[in-house]
């Protein structure tokens, strides 16, 4: 077994699609959509078998285990919408990745449900590192009015965002509800307990692994999705608006 972080560097991602083209590995699990080669060439289609997991690009016509993102989004949104909040920003990730695209439709979609035209000013983007998302709440805060409530497409930015808020002095959650999307480990135990979607990460690894060894091993595996339930985590980071 080889696991490889490309982190977003072509000549690490040319690395490794010299051991796919020379079938040095026996199959790939993807965590991304963006392939390290062209699959529309016919010559780099007979390659070893993939499963994508995490992402979701049909485009691809891969075998892919995911969470329903848009949905995930809507309903987190639809919980700031229940607590009163109207001005709501978002901190969505890269516009280049399928699952931001996804989360942030949830995002528009939950509002204009609501009746509430979308604000592109309330909307700032990070590439999910904690200093983007303090970026991308400073950004909002900047607004003539800023939002009450923030969807962030990440924990890790959404803990840059609280980091930024305490200082600068707001209180969270009294002056400023977030949520964050992922629920890692840090998610519970940040000041205050951060309100996140949960991921099955354990749950979609497995299920993306055995239909991988279910290709190696011959079997007829269609493409399309493998949809993972999710599910709203509530902390403390989120509040009623008085």
């Amino acid at each position: 077994m080889l696991i490889g972080d490309c982190a977003h560097q072509n000549q690490k991602e040319k690395t490794f699609l010299n051991l796919i083209i020379t079938k040095q590995i026996d199959g790939m699990v993807l965590l991304s959509s963006r392939l390290p080669f062209d699959a529309s060439v016919e010559e780099q289609r007979n390659l070893p078998p993939m499963v994508m997991s995490n992402e979701f690009a049909p485009e691809l016509e891969l075998p892919t285990v995911h969470i329903d993102n848009l949905t995930a989004a809507f309903n987190a949104m639809n919980y700031l919408l229940d607590l009163g909040h109207k001005r709501i920003g978002c901190i969505a990730g890269p516009e280049d990745m399928p699952l931001c695209h996804y989360r942030l439709q949830g995002y528009v979609q939950a509002l204009r449900r609501s009746g509430i035209v979308v604000d592109p000013h309330y909307i700032a983007r990070g590439d999910f590192t904690y200093e983007a998302g303090a970026n991308a709440l400073k950004q909002l805060l900047e607004q003539p009015l800023p939002p009450t409530a923030v969807f962030c497409h990440s924990d890790v930015m959404a803990l840059g965002a609280l980091s930024w808020a305490k200082r600068q002095g707001l209180k969270v959650p009294d002056d400023l509800s977030i949520i964050g999307f992922d629920n890692i480990a840090l998610a519970e135990f940040c000041d205050p307990p951060l309100t996140t979607v949960a991921q099955p990460r354990f749950d979609i690894g497995r299920e993306a692994m055995l239909l991988l060894l279910d290709q190696m091993q011959g079997q007829n595996v269609s493409s399309g999705s493998r949809l993972m339930d999710c599910e709203l985590i509530i902390r403390g980071s989120t509040r009623a608006l008085p």
